[in-house]
């Protein structure tokens, strides 16, 4: 079992690195049992059953990397999709939202029943003028 390192620069390539390290196998496996096909009568009978086995394997991974491929392809199709979707909600939303600003109001409180955040009041807030105690002249009061 093997663990997967999470590269942080390069998130879209993880998923593929595994179906790539299967390429990978497959073609040194496959150059392996065709050049040991052709010897295989040399082999001793263990190297044979042995090689039959191996054989088998190497077809279900063949199996195995054309279905992680299709599934790949279905996983992009249904990617681009998603992000159509996305996109094209994203802008009725839009519309939708300054629709209800344009009928009630930015600031208006309404907007929060239709799960949106009503605009900050605009303008500068009035300076508050502390009133400081005047202090008597000298000479006078007391």
């Amino acid at each position: 079992m093997s663990t997967a390192v999470h590269r942080p620069g390069r998130p879209t390539m993880q998923p593929r690195r595994g179906m790539a390290l299967l390429t990978a196998k497959i073609v040194r496996w496959l150059a392996l049992s065709n050049s040991l096909a052709s010897q295989l009568d040399q082999l001793p009978p263990q190297f044979q059953e042995l090689f039959t086995h191996f054989q088998s394997l190497l077809g279900d991974a063949q199996l195995l990397s054309a279905r992680l491929t299709v599934l790949q392809a279905e996983t992009d199709a249904s990617l681009c999709q998603g992000d159509t979707m996305i996109s094209a909600c994203d802008e009725i939303f839009t519309r939708l939202s300054l629709a209800l600003r344009a009928v009630h109001g930015p600031e208006s409180p309404r907007l929060r029943e239709f799960g949106l955040k009503p605009q900050a009041k605009r303008g500068r807030k009035k300076k508050v003028v502390a009133v400081m105690p005047v202090d008597e002249p000298p000479g006078v009061g007391r």
